[in-house]
């Protein structure tokens, strides 16, 4: 998942006439069945917090929910 989104991309704006070169950084948590939660909302909420563990260690990675 992170090496297919992460990168940079090209848009062309077309009314302009200016390429803009826009740089995507992806932080990703997860969570697995039962192990960190058995409803969904559990585990996205899960999820969610690992993310947040990416987040504030400098982004663009992953981190599975403990």
């Amino acid at each position: 998942i992170l090496t297919k989104i992460s990168g940079e991309y090209h848009v062309l704006d077309n009314v302009r006439g200016i390429n803009h070169n826009i740089p995507i950084q992806v932080s990703v948590g997860a969570a697995f069945y039962p192990r960190h939660g058995v409803t969904a909302e559990d585990l996205m909420a899960r999820a969610d917090d690992a993310m947040y563990v990416v987040k504030k260690t400098g982004k663009a990675g992953f981190h599975i929910a403990e």
